[in-house]
Parts: structure tokens; sequence; C-alpha cells
């Protein structure tokens, strides 16, 4: 069994390996491990904000909307590994499209099928600490190249060390994309955007949430 927030239809309105804008099913897990200080899913933090359901009854719910691309998210996916992993193997069984969305506390499980990930890198403003492992870990030399490490930034602190380790992935040869996304609650996008010109950092993208641009609506 499985604790679901919510299932739905909508737009990846971050980076993903389909593309922002792209059509998916979401599937939000719920219950997180972490209280970032920025949450925007708060309503998903714990698992009795969910519904038990079993992979079968998941599998009925995705196959009504009829489309290809599915993005897991939360609240924390890898909160709940054993029906993670169970839901994984049935919608790689069906050769759904899969994109999975982690905080980057949990360590990546070994998966049956390609799965693509969008990894977080906290920065300090989370007030979570220092929970991600070095940069030359093997957690890093897993990554493909259309997974994703986003770095959500908030001020110039937040930018000047996700820059820093970005700098390490990228000499310790994972072979990710990067995004850095601006909290745009505390930071403007242009100042991001002056910064990064600065450091002339033309491999990483600048990932603006699409969904609250264009104030898409999310079932609760």
């Amino acid at each position: 069994m499985i604790s679901i927030y919510n299932i739905f239809p909508s737009i990846n309105g971050e980076v993903c390996n389909t593309g922002q804008g792209s059509l998916a099913t979401f599937i939000r897990f719920a219950g997180c491990n972490l209280r970032c200080s920025w949450c925007d899913t708060e309503y998903a933090l714990s698992d009795k904000s969910g519904t038990w359901m079993t992979v079968e009854q998941i599998i009925t719910e995705v196959n009504k909307f009829g489309l290809r691309n599915i993005t897991i998210t939360g609240g924390e996916p890898l909160v709940q590994e054993e029906g993670f992993q169970l839901l994984i193997q049935e919608l790689w069984r069906r050769r759904y499209n899969i994109s999975v969305e982690t905080n980057g506390s949990i360590p990546l499980p070994w998966v049956e099928g390609v799965v693509n990930w969008v990894y977080d890198i906290k920065p300090m403003s989370a007030g979570v600490g220092s929970i991600h492992p070095h940069p030359k870990s093997d957690e890093f030399k897993r990554f493909k190249e259309d997974d994703f490490i986003k770095f959500v930034i908030s001020n110039r602190e937040d930018y000047d060390d996700a820059v820093k380790f970005y700098k390490a992935l990228v000499a310790a040869n994972c072979r990710a994309r990067y995004a850095f996304s601006p909290n745009t609650d505390q930071l403007d996008t242009n100042q991001l955007v002056t910064w990064m010109k600065e450091s002339k950092l033309s491999d990483v993208v600048v990932n603006l949430q699409l969904h609250k641009i264009i104030n898409l609506s999310e079932p609760k």
C-alpha cells in the first residue's frame, strides 16, 4: 500500500527529461522526511494527508488519463521505498516514460526499468542542514545524460554554494544536466541570470515553475 495525495493530469512545470510544458500524469506521494522553509507542497508533507492505495488502484487511475509520461513527486516518494519500487516495476512493464522528483536526502534505489531523476540539492536557506553526499560519491556517478540535478536558490549565498557544488560535480564527471531554480518569493530571476552570466554558466539552465506562472490548479 502507498499513501497517495493525488493523481492528476497536467504539464511538467519544471525541468525533466521530456521538457517543461510536456503533458504528464502526476502521482503525488504523501509524506516527506524534510521540512524545507520554502516548501510549496506543505499539504502533502504528512502521510496521513493521503489515501492508501494498492499499485493496481494507482495504475487504474493513471490509465484513465491516457498519457504516456508519468511524473512521480511528493512529498518525497523515496520515503515509501517498498511501494515506490513496486509501482515503478508495474509502470515500466506497461512502458510508461517515468520521471521521479526527489529531494536528494535519501540514496537513490536501484530500480527495475529506466527512471529519469530530477534530484534537488537543498541550499542552506532550506533550513534542513547539510544532507547531500560529497560530489565525488558514487551516488552522482549513477546519473544519466537526461537526468537533472536542480538547485533552488534564494540568495547570493545559495548561488555561490550551488556554483561550487555544480563545478565539483562536473569535475567528478557526473553526466546529469543542471538547473538553477530561483525561489521567486526571495530572489528576482533577473538577478539570478545576471549572476549566471558573470559566472559564464553556459551549461546550466534557469528553471522557472511554469505551472505557477500560468496559474494551473492542482486537485486537492
